[in-house]
């Protein structure tokens, strides 16, 4: 049998380890409680970049690269390897720089070709119809 004093002691013992789980328990809680949170807001977080990249690829369709593959697959310009490949050819030289502008005259391409000389010509091309617009 234990003594009054003993008894007392004990109970004390007791009241504290079960203050300690319930301290441990509430902060364990606390804390699976804030990864919760953390894990939600990076959901949210995802989720919502996801939308905007939708929103940006969707936007896209004003993009210049976009308007001039639509227009190439409308047939409105040439391929840019068949307009290559025919200034090439007229003007004995090759193509070190090119560039795809829509103008109010319709779609052009403004390259730069070098001659076998060495001399560099600017040369604008009908991207519809492959003619030589002007040379410079």
């Amino acid at each position: 049998m234990l003594s009054a004093a003993a008894q007392a002691s004990e109970a004390l013992n007791l009241k504290a380890v079960d203050a300690w789980d319930k301290q441990s328990k509430s902060q364990s809680k606390k804390k699976k409680k804030k990864a919760q949170r953390k894990k939600n807001s990076e959901q949210k977080k995802r989720s919502r970049s996801e939308k905007e990249r939708k929103k940006k690829s969707r936007d896209r369709r004003g993009e210049p690269h976009e308007r001039a593959f639509q227009a190439q697959r409308r047939g409105e310009i040439q391929p840019y390897r068949h307009i290559k490949r025919n200034i090439e050819a007229r003007l004995d030289g090759k193509i070190v720089g090119q560039n795809l502008v829509q103008t109010s005259k319709g779609w052009r391409y403004q390259l730069t070709v070098r001659g076998e000389r060495g001399r560099v010509r600017r040369v604008i091309v009908n991207a519809h119809t492959g003619q030589i617009i002007a040379q410079k």
